[in-house]
């Protein structure tokens, strides 16, 4: 399923609802939960805000280069001077996909998604939100609507060679959760339409099995997401090391078939890292397959003999800071921009646990949020998979000031310090790109894009 087929079949997803009182609608609700800072939407006529929903969910926001259709005219605007976005007139042909805009005036409008363009009596079908016959930009439902082509002012075609583009470096990271008891009753088909790819269930603590493995490993694959497996090794000084490896690595391969396993090795209960400890690890590692993942962080599983450590692949931990809770499609972009781990030393790690208390649509507790190397688990990027933007400098001319943006020019964050601008360089680099940082006009930053957050001190 390309972009152009994932945001039909989202919108038509939603047809028949209708509104909860007041221009109150769930679209608002989860927008407003998500962008950080909120527009606020919920109260507001929400046609533009059913568009930016269905565009989110069905991954293809990146076409519409972060341009918010909340206001159908400030959006109609803001496409115009938008490199990527292609404004065209009635004379044109729409296509299936293409924004359709009707014009009252100045300040108000209303917008709908294409879904065939005109026929031979010159009539077209679209899907709107807020509409109803009768009542067309305000009519409190989703609908299809089968309009005379005269009825618009205007197509908006989003940038789909955007999201066609194949970056290596955005394809090479798979969005995973890992889930246990603590989360409850999943709803698997909800976390699969989220955008999840991979699930690694808890399956035993070396003691007993989570009571919820057996289910979250059917209903995942069920629903169509790849399921790997890990349990909680404990250091158990008075047992052997290399059958108490043997027995955790059967218990868990009575859940085969599965993506991987792994060992998850943290502190918790776990012996105090003095030379009797160490070596326990040593010979319990020692006796698993090389193709066990392992998990840890820094503190513990990075003091333990790293030769051996790093003969399996390595998830790490690292939780810089909570922020904003972007959908699994902009993991590896916001991820990226934080701190990295500070273990293995290298970098080379291939997964990365980046908070313990992410939101995800379906799992009813917070959860571990991570992005997997697609490389290392040796699965090739997903046809359509949306593509990360590649990153750039940017600085106003005469402020000291620099912010982050992408190369296809829409603002992204402001950078705080020299350490975030080392990183930011270094990050830049290694995707090939150029670290410099580029001076723009004064007032340009405010046509590119969002600004997120207060301009620092400098």
């Amino acid at each position: 399923m390309n972009a152009i087929e994932r945001v039909l079949a989202e919108a038509r997803s939603h047809i028949g609802y209708a509104e909860e009182s007041g221009n109150r609608t769930k679209f608002a609700r989860a927008l407003d939960g998500e962008e950080r800072p909120p527009i606020p939407r919920q109260g507001s006529a929400w046609c533009g805000t059913f568009t930016d929903y269905v565009f989110k969910r069905a991954r293809a926001w990146a076409a519409l280069h972060d341009v918010s259709f909340f206001s159908t005219q400030a959006g109609l605007n803001k496409a115009r001077r938008t490199p990527g976005l292609r404004v065209l007139g009635i004379n044109e042909v729409p296509q299936p996909g293409d924004l359709a805009v009707k014009s009252y005036g100045p300040s108000t409008g209303h917008i709908g998604i294409v879904v065939s363009g005109p026929d031979v009596t010159e009539r077209m079908v679209t899907i709107e939100g807020n509409t109803a016959v009768g009542n067309d930009r305000s009519g409190g439902r989703v609908m299809e609507r089968d309009r005379p082509v005269h009825f618009w002012t205007a197509w908006v075609r989003p940038d789909w060679a955007l999201l066609e583009e194949q970056q290596e470096a955005a394809a090479e990271w798979v969005p995973a959760i890992d889930v246990a008891k603590y989360q409850g009753e999943i709803d698997w088909p909800a976390v699969k339409a989220a955008g999840v790819e991979l699930a690694i269930v808890k399956l035993h603590n070396s003691r007993e099995v989570d009571p919820f493995a057996r289910r979250n490993v059917e209903r995942a694959a069920n629903a169509g997401i790849k399921v790997a497996g890990y349990w909680y090794a404990r250091s158990w000084l008075d047992r052997d090391p290399v059958q108490q490896a043997l027995n955790d690595l059967a218990w868990a391969d009575s859940f085969s078939p599965l993506e991987f396993l792994m060992a998850d090795i943290e502190a918790g209960e776990n012996c105090p890292l003095g030379s009797e400890c160490r070596d326990w690890w040593t010979k319990y590692i020692a006796a698993l397959p090389t193709d066990v993942w392992l998990y840890g962080g820094a503190g513990y599983l990075g003091q333990l003999n790293q030769a051996l450590v790093r003969s399996h692949p390595i998830i790490t931990a690292r939780y810089p800071r909570q922020g904003p809770n972007p959908s699994p499609d902009l993991w590896d972009e916001h991820a990226l921009a934080l701190p990295r781990p500070t273990w293995p030393a290298d970098g080379l790690w291939d997964g990365w646990q980046f908070t313990s208390s992410g939101a995800v649509p379906g799992v009813p507790a917070r959860c571990d949020l991570n992005i997997i190397r697609r490389s290392s688990l040796g699965w090739t990027a997903p046809e359509g998979d949306p593509m990360s933007r590649t990153l750039k400098i940017v600085q106003e001319a005469g402020k000291p000031a620099l912010y982050l943006a992408s190369t296809d020019g829409i603002a992204y964050r402001w950078i705080t310090d020299q350490d975030d601008l080392a990183f930011v360089r270094f990050l830049i680099v290694s995707q090939g790109g150029n670290a410099d940082t580029q001076v723009v006009p004064v007032g340009q930053l405010k046509l590119l894009g969002v600004l997120v957050g207060p301009e620092p001190v400098q």
